[in-house]
């Protein structure tokens, strides 16, 4: 039984059986049969997280601000349609041992995962990817001011994605956590899932009649499968075949191991594998679901990288108690301007490696541990 939950599953044993003997005069007799199991190199397990201890349902963006040395803005992303679909800018590379800053190939740093097979002959597959997503919503940001242009910075995270200065003040300290916040509203209300406005509006009609706060589970321990279309995630597996990468920067030269399709994905992620590739290598994934796809991984890649996005949703950016802005965190089609930001939750990636070895023997051949 996995340690991760309880529906993922092992790799089935690598067993090797040999029949031996035979008949005369028509007869066939079946002599000893030997079964060699080698339990050892079978498979590695690997379980890679977001930092939770200093993750941000909101993403942000720390700057010193020129002229001032050792001041600081905090900014959020903003877009301002709903139909601008960015989501695919906030991907992340999760790494083994997330606490330890340093990159390397030791014990304890930070690290992509390695693929060791136990001997030459021996083949690796991606024999599994399960993933886990983490309620972490927290206050909105509080804006109370007349002219919010004015705390807005062009194409800041990337263009048509702006930069919304939340702190009022310059900060001496550079603590994603120094701004003012909203008393009442929390990233999990209004959630923002669908791309028209009138689809919008009836969202947030269906949520007041029923009381609700957003047409989604908060579930403490994590999502649930219906809540698959709903939270938006992506994740790509790419394989380096450096024997020693430089894990801070490994490089734009990969071989594609993985990647959830585009029909997977609610807000339309575009996967970043080159025009002409036409491997077809992806497949479905849900959340808490082991999906036992067993691709083989070249015989060069010894590393391979884990970069997610999501999961989450777009969002209004702030709170206000001007009344021209006070409709923001809802993101209502009538309000002066639509300020949308994006929220994302953090996971928990568990990727299985199964080692097999393929080879003929006098007998006909058969499976080698």
């Amino acid at each position: 039984m996995s340690q991760h939950l309880s529906n993922y599953n092992y790799p089935s044993a690598n067993v090797n059986v040999n029949v031996e003997g035979g008949g005369a005069g028509g007869d066939v007799n079946i002599g000893d049969i030997v079964i060699n199991q080698n339990p050892a190199n079978l498979y590695s397990r690997f379980l890679l997280m977001d930092k939770f201890s200093d993750f941000s349902a909101i993403p942000k963006k720390i700057v010193e601000i020129s002229g001032q040395s050792g001041m600081y803005d905090i900014y959020i992303p903003i877009t301002y349609n709903l139909n601008k679909q960015n989501w695919h800018l906030f991907r992340r590379r999760l790494f083994l041992n997330t606490e330890n800053n340093t990159a390397g190939t030791g014990a304890g740093e930070r690290k992509f995962i390695p693929i060791v097979r136990p001997t030459p002959e021996h083949k690796a597959y991606l024999h599994s990817i399960t993933y886990a997503a983490y309620d972490f919503n927290e206050m909105l940001p509080f804006i109370s001011v007349d002219d919010i242009a004015t705390r807005i910075e062009t194409n800041l995270f990337a263009p048509d994605v702006h930069g919304l200065k939340i702190n009022p003040t310059p900060l001496s300290s550079p603590i994603k956590w120094l701004y003012l916040k909203s008393d009442k509203i929390t990233t999990a209300h209004y959630p923002v899932y669908r791309n028209l406005l009138q689809a919008r509006e009836d969202e947030l009609q269906v949520m007041n009649v029923l009381g609700q706060s957003a047409p989604r589970s908060s579930i403490r321990g994590g999502m649930l499968p219906g809540d698959f279309y709903h939270n938006n995630f992506w994740v790509h597996l790419k394989g380096f075949e450096n024997n020693n990468p430089n894990f801070d920067n490994a490089g734009d030269e990969y071989i594609n191991i993985w990647e959830t399709p585009e029909d997977n994905n609610s807000y339309n992620i575009n996967n970043d594998l080159e025009n002409t590739d036409t491997s077809q290598v992806s497949d479905m994934i849900l959340p808490n679901i082991s999906n036992e796809i067993d691709i083989e991984i070249p015989d060069s890649v010894n590393w391979i990288a884990v970069d997610v996005a999501g999961a989450g949703w777009r969002h209004g950016a702030f709170d206000s108690d001007k009344s021209a802005l006070k409709p923001i965190a809802k993101v209502l089609a009538n309000a002066i301007n639509n300020y949308i930001t994006y929220v994302q939750m953090p996971v928990k990636v568990q990727i299985d490696i199964r080692y097999w070895k393929e080879e003929s023997n006098n007998n006909g051949g058969g499976f080698q541990p």
